[in-house]
């Protein structure tokens, strides 16, 4: 009896100790899976962090992009109005010079005399131009014929006409040549008019040399004779053909092909 009481005693000791060793094992796994669980939960809430600083970021770089852009944008807008400004710039430093340009061309009439003569050199018949600064002009025409006369008109008879007008400003082709056209001319009288004064007869006529007029050039002294048109030496004064170069100044009528000599005084 004595035995079984004993060896029942140790059945339940060592019982206890298995119930203790379960406890033990379950208190561990309970651990460790509470433990799984806490890595579980950090290594989610990592990743939770890490996605929204990544997104944060991509925000950021989006934005950085974005601006980098703008900045750009903005750059060639600035550049566009710097060069815009520029060609202005430009644009009007060309039509400055062209206005300088003009105002020395007008130099030429300031250059040459202010009268010029239309004149075969011999009899009594001439056209006078007289030339202002601005190339505006008067004109007259006269020619005396001394044979034709009558009762009324005993001193002869005189071809007159009185006309005035404009030059465009001279083009410069060279040191010693300008361009220039007639821009309006008006002939003060009637052709064919007549009127009688101190026993002359006087006959309103054309304005010789200026007829048939449009295209002129100017010749300045210095220029060789033989780059003078033929037409314009056979109206210049006995001898100028000799000349090596021209020792005045002439306007010359292309269409008309008339010489108007001017001299310095």
């Amino acid at each position: 009896m004595s035995k079984k009481i004993i060896l029942l005693v140790s059945m339940l000791a060592i019982s206890g100790l298995l119930i203790g060793c379960n406890s033990d094992s379950n208190v561990e796994s309970s651990t460790s899976e509470t433990t799984i669980a806490a890595s579980s939960e950090v290594a989610s809430s990592t990743q939770s962090t890490s996605s929204k600083a990544t997104s944060k970021t991509e925000t950021t770089t989006s934005k950085a992009t974005s601006a980098t852009q703008s900045t750009t944008k903005n750059s060639k807008k600035d550049n566009s109005k710097s060069e815009n400004k520029t060609k202005t710039k430009n644009s009007n430093s060309e039509k400055s010079e062209s206005s300088v340009l003009s105002k020395n061309e007008t130099s030429a009439f300031e250059l040459m005399p202010t009268q010029f003569i239309f004149s075969s050199g011999v009899g009594n018949w001439r056209t006078v131009l007289n030339i202002d600064k601005d190339g505006s002009f008067t004109g007259e025409f006269s020619d005396s014929d001394m044979g034709i006369g009558g009762e009324d008109y005993p001193n002869g008879t005189t071809y007159i006409c009185n006309f005035n007008g404009k030059f465009s400003t001279p083009k410069k082709i060279d040191e010693y040549m300008y361009s220039m056209k007639l821009t309006s001319m008006v002939v003060e009288n009637n052709e064919g008019d007549t009127y009688y004064d101190n026993g002359v007869k006087y006959v309103y006529s054309k304005p010789n040399g200026m007829d048939n007029a449009s295209d002129f050039k100017i010749y300045f002294p210095g220029i060789k004779i033989s780059d003078l048109p033929k037409q314009v030496v056979a109206w210049c004064p006995i001898g100028t053909s000799e000349a090596e170069t021209l020792p005045y100044y002439v306007i010359y009528n292309e269409v008309g092909q008339s010489a108007f000599i001017g001299i310095v005084n």
